[in-house]
Parts: C-alpha cells; structure tokens; sequence
C-alpha cells in the first residue's frame, strides 16, 4: 500500500521500511527554519537580537518543533529562540503563559501552535490582556481558516502572521484554485474555504499523478503495488498545480510534497494575504543525512 497523509510526519514514519509514505508537508522544525529566517529580516533594532519562542499545546507534536537545530538555526541567523512555553489542550484561559512570555521573557515574536478554536482564544486573551502590540504573533499553518475569525472577531485577528505552508490560501489564483473551489461548492457546501481543504486537494492531486504514472508503467491495474506508486512519486519534477501549491519537485528520498513556506498577515475583512514568497526550507526531521 501507498500511503498518501496530510500532517507532519514523525520519526517512526520516517524509519518505516520501505519506504511506501508519502506526506502533505515538512516537520515543524523545517519550517521554522523558514520562519526564523523572516524574523531575522524583519527584525530593525541593531541594537539587540529579536527574541523568538512558541506557545503551544502539549503534544508529542508541539515537542518535535522544539528542535535543537532551531535553536541552532536562530544562532546564526542572530535569532534568540526561547524555550516553548506549553498548555493543556483542553485550556481556555492562557494568561499565565503570556504573562511569562511578554512580561518575564520579553518575546519579540511568538508562534501560536494549536487548533484553531485554541488560537481564537489566545488571541482574545493576548488582546484582553493589552499584548497585541508587544509581539508579532504568528499562528501556524493548520490554524489558517475563517474560523478563527469568526471566534475571535476578525478585529482581533487584523494584522496577525501566519505560516501557510503544504498548499496555498482562497486568495491565490490559478486553474488549480478554480477547480478546488468548485469542488468545494459541489462536495463541502457548508462554510467557508480554508486551507485546510486546498491541502487535501494539493494531496489527491499528487496521489493521483502517482498512481497514473505507476499505471502507465505496469500497464495492467492488477500489477499496480504501493512500492511502485511511490517509485513515480519520486518522479514527479517541476509539476504544474495551478496554484493550489507551488510546482512541484519531489526529491528521494524526502517524502515531503512541499518543502516550502511563506509568511501570511490576517486582513481586516477576514482575508489571508501572502506577504512574502515561497521559500525553501531544509529536511531537518526524519532525516538520516542531514548535516549542520
């Protein structure tokens, strides 16, 4: 079987054998990596580094993205990354650990990692609290939905980062977006477009390029196998997707569809706007090879 998923991968996907797992997208760490890089170019004060950490719910997940090379990363690149500050998944109130973040720790930009009921939370706590303006605050890639919005209030949410990655956002264009939206409109017809649904299409449409490429090698559908599946997969070079994500290239043995991000700003009306390009970030997670 091939196995085609959307979310980070882990350490026990990455060791399986062999290696028949194709995934939607690069561990936290990776993109990071892309997101400290902005920081640093963001960042105007000569006078001292930016400081930089995360408030994130207590997962296995939430502990990956605390890697030792994004610490490492942010050395370089002149970046003081704090230690991540944690919450019970089940809180609703996170003045404590913002308390700790601006006022102790003095954080210069936090990353929000959690659902998106959560992130509306915490930022209504970070404005309740007067904070808005103390930090940039950056919310992750799978909290970039309309929803968060219509929880928090999109007053809230004006001005707020985020980092969008594994697939675009409604405001792209291209042939790519048009089918994903009328897919939308035929299948979901509730709510409103989110990332989230342009990710899943980002990986049907690989999946699918897979098992056609496959098929056109073997010929006969009885001989298709999971292993040969993913022998195209790792064939797909420069492959158009009319904006639902940038073109894709996968490269062995890396089973990520995308190794890339860019940075997003929360508009007034609700809108989430790109505010930077596509930017590749390393294999760090899962990667037997990678070097410092």
């Amino acid at each position: 079987m091939a196995h085609f998923t959307y979310g980070p991968t882990t350490k026990l996907i990455f060791d399986h054998k062999p290696q028949l797992i194709a995934t939607g997208c690069p561990s936290g760490a990776s993109r990071l990596s892309g997101v400290i890089d902005w920081v640093a170019a963001d960042w105007k004060d000569k006078s001292r580094k930016p400081k930089f950490t995360s408030l994130c719910y207590e997962a296995t997940t939430s502990r990956q993205s605390e890697d030792p090379n994004v610490f490492k990363h942010g050395k370089e690149k002149g970046v003081e990354v704090l230690p991540w500050a944690y919450y019970s998944f089940v809180a609703t109130d996170f003045g404590t650990e913002l308390r700790r973040i601006i006022k102790e720790n003095k954080a210069d930009y936090v990353w929000l990692r959690g659902g998106a009921a959560q992130v509306a939370a915490i930022m209504k706590d970070v404005v309740r609290l007067g904070y808005k303006d103390k930090a940039k605050w950056i919310i992750t890639y799978f909290s970039l939905d309309p929803v968060v919005g219509k929880l928090a209030g999109n007053d809230v949410m004006e001005g707020v980062y985020g980092v969008n990655s594994d697939a675009g956002v409604p405001t792209d264009k291209g042939w790519g977006i048009d089918l994903v939206k009328k897919l939308f409109k035929k299948y979901r017809k509730k709510g409103e477009l989110s990332q989230l649904y342009i990710t899943g299409v980002h990986v049907a449409m690989l999946a699918h390029e897979s098992v056609k490429r496959a098929l056109e090698k073997v010929g006969n559908p009885k001989k298709l196998t999971g292993k040969g599946i993913i022998d195209q997969y790792y064939t797909i070079k420069d492959f158009d997707l009319g904006g639902v994500a940038p073109k894709a290239t996968i490269n062995y043995p890396n089973p990520a569809m995308m190794s890339k991000i860019r940075m997003v700003q929360w508009q007034k009306d609700g809108a989430i706007i790109p505010i930077t390009d596509w930017k590749d970030v390393p294999w760090v997670y899962g990667n037997p090879d990678f070097k410092d």
